[in-house]
């Protein structure tokens, strides 16, 4: 299927437009990764010329740091870019980060990997510089039972079946270890295992350079480095805001070159699933060089989801490839970039994965222009699409959308809202604000069209992600691997589409104008998609007819015996399984005007008795208001998570309904 090229005005952005997709799907030709070299952002609009000078003299302001410091960063063009406008205003935090972390390291290193310093500095919060030590002096209880089982030859395996004795014959009052630590700090004053210690943020950047920077012994047969650190882009490397014991990163290192007798070399992918790490006292409580949570002992004592994606992704990671753990319903995965060597294209995979991309709960951390699909991998796999564009145009994509966002004039603000993304139509937020300036079916319609046209792409299939157990052990599936790809477009419309569809017309529906009109633009809209062969999720299709019908012919989202234009499913349409669908379908209160028969049984003026109407009328959420009276002269809330309060009208039996309802 072939779609048209980007429908946008790029012109006005001064920027070429995107690749039409029929290019996406030609003979692979190798990318060039962005690197410190490229071109400082230039506009020839002087509105956007003059905002960016505010934002660069705002920055300098806020962060008073030396002049050596600026110039350094005038001296990287993207670095530059990056640190202004990941966030807007500049804070003055990520300023210091980044002159923090540029300290540490020669002026060569440096700047070679100012890309993946600005991503770690452009983090939430000051950068952590105090490494965590051994404590000195422990609690006198603590100390008091670790002298008892020294003396004693008592094990912490024998302590831990018969704690009650243990602190009797130690001496220790049982009101004294109440402390949560208390007994990890036993094990570690008597030596049975040490603590886990974290070096800070700093050290781990710059150990993990230096090994960046030894070559691959000469005997090796791994590829070396795993991951193009020093060749990647920022966005793609603020995960390293996240270190590792040194010790564990030395034993990871060592592995990986088959050093360490008994292990096999290269990247751990899986280990033994087990439950004996929490459940077997001789595993949980022996003597260990390492602490029971450090990654020699999972590999050793083996895990279940959590342990195991976290040896996953803390081995890439302290190797210099971003990594991560992300949550999925009931399980624990892990996520990550890469390059695919064949094409140069960057990649995002998830490795361990029990569903699909729409509900793991991970983000680039990337700042998001406009909140939209928050916590979700979609994001990643966004930007991952926006990289592969180039740097250059997601720096300028993202000026234009702070300057957009800033506009109070509606009409000028969808302009740049629209020149921001005919050049990253993978800033998906700006999407969502647009859809909030969209008055009526047709043009929500239209956007949904225009979106769908921006980010599809004929040679990325829509992914159908397998589901599995919570449970399951990746060890008969090949380890879990991750499917990594640099091109899921399908992905990323079907998910964006999803929220943005539900959020738009939901609002509209909600509002209850023009409802004849937004009801067939939805239709419509859901028939477009279905031609596309990149359907709405399920709650999006259960979508009712627009007739007047019995239960018996009801379509799926309907759950009453008698419907007049049901236009959005109820909240009984949601599946009773799996997880919350996240597009907002099934969250708005969506019912039909539902007008209270003559003969309803209202209570008298002023009585104090409420009444509550059936459970079918009324709310999807089977909660309705009930009646007001002299003494509550305004409703209750309805329970509905986006209902407005029942609206009332004339006298009793009044007629009342939802003021949120189509």
């Amino acid at each position: 299927m072939r779609f048209a090229s980007l429908f946008l005005i790029s012109s006005l952005a001064g920027f070429a437009p995107a690749a039409e997709p029929a290019r996406l799907a030609a003979a692979p030709t190798v990318v060039v990764a962005p690197s410190a070299a490229g071109k400082f952002p230039a506009f020839a609009d002087p509105a956007v010329k003059a905002f960016v000078a505010e934002a660069d003299a705002a920055a300098r302001k806020a962060a008073p740091l030396t002049p050596e410091f600026w110039a350094w960063v005038d001296a990287h063009p993207d670095v530059r870019a990056g640190l202004l406008f990941a966030r807007h205003p500049m804070p003055a935090q990520s300023a210091q980060n980044l002159d923090t972390l540029r300290r540490a390291l020669s002026p060569a290193l440096a700047d070679k990997y100012a890309q993946l310093l600005l991503g770690v500095a452009i983090r939430d919060g000051a950068l952590r510089l105090d490494a965590e030590t051994p404590v000195q002096e422990y609690p006198p209880a603590v100390a008091k039972v670790a002298a008892w089982m020294r003396t004693s030859g008592t094990s912490y395996l024998q302590v831990m079946a018969g704690q009650a004795a243990a602190l009797q014959a130690a001496g220790v009052n049982v009101a004294e270890t109440k402390d949560r630590a208390f007994w990890g700090q036993v094990a570690h004053a008597s030596g049975t295992y040490p603590p886990r210690l974290a070096p800070s943020d700093v050290q781990f950047l710059v150990w993990m350079i230096s090994k960046l920077e030894t070559p691959a012994p000469a005997e090796a047969k791994q590829p070396w480095p795993i991951f193009p650190t020093a060749q990647a882009p920022w966005p793609l490397l603020t995960w390293f805001k996240a270190s590792v014991p040194e010790r564990e990163c030395e034993w990871i290192w060592e592995r990986y070159w088959g050093r360490i007798p008994g292990q096999p070399a290269g990247i751990i992918g899986y280990g033994r699933y087990s439950w004996d790490y929490d459940r077997v006292p001789e595993v949980k409580y022996k003597a260990s060089a390492w602490h029971p949570g450090s990654l020699p002992r999972i590999w050793e004592d083996g895990g279940v989801c959590g342990r195991l994606s976290t040896m996953a992704d803390t081995f890439r990671r302290a190797l210099g490839q971003p990594a991560r753990g992300t949550g999925q319903p009931g399980h624990r995965a892990f996520v990550h970039y890469g390059r695919d060597p064949k094409t140069g294209r960057w990649t995002f995979g998830v490795g361990q994965s029990i569903a699909g991309l729409e509900v793991t709960t991970t983000g680039p951390d990337v700042p998001a222009l406009h909140p939209f699909i928050e916590n979700r991998a979609v994001n990643c796999v966004a930007l991952v699409q926006a990289m592969n564009l180039g740097l250059e145009r997601f720096h300028r994509g993202r000026i234009l959308g702070w300057f957009a966002l800033g506009q109070t004039d509606a009409a000028r603000r969808e302009r740049y809202l629209r020149q921001a993304l005919a050049l990253n139509p993978y800033e998906l937020g700006l999407w969502k604000a647009l859809g909030d300036g969209v008055a009526d079916g047709p043009a929500a319609a239209r956007l949904l069209a225009e979106m769908d046209q921006a980010l599809l792409t004929p040679n990325a299939a829509l992914e159908v992600a397998k589901r599995l157990s919570a449970d399951t052990d990746f060890a008969s599936l090949g380890g879990g691997q991750s499917d990594a790809k640099a091109d899921r477009g399908a992905t990323v419309a079907k998910l964006a589409g999803d929220a943005l569809a539900g959020q738009v017309f939901g609002r509209l529906l909600a509002s209850g104008r023009g409802l004849a009109e937004a009801r067939a633009a939805l239709r419509a809209e859901l028939a477009r998609r279905e031609a596309l062969k990149v359907p709405y999720d399920a709650p999006s299709r259960k979508t009712c007819s627009g007739v007047t019908t019995s239960r018996s012919t009801a379509s799926p989202g309907c759950s009453r015996p008698r419907m007049t234009r049901c236009s959005r499913p109820t909240a009984s349409s949601r599946p009773s399984r799996g997880p919350r669908p996240s597009t907002g379908w099934s969250n708005v209160c969506a019912s039909s005007v539902r007008r209270m028969p003559s003969s309803s049984p209202i209570g008298p003026r002023g009585s104090s008795r409420n009444w509550r109407p059936p459970a079918r009328v009324g709310c999807p959420t089977k909660r309705v208001c009930r009646r007001p009276s002299r003494f509550t002269p305004r409703c209750t809330p309805c329970a509905c998570a986006r209902c407005a309060n029942w609206a009332r009208r004339g006298s009793p039996p009044w007629p009342r309904r939802c003021a949120s309802m189509s």
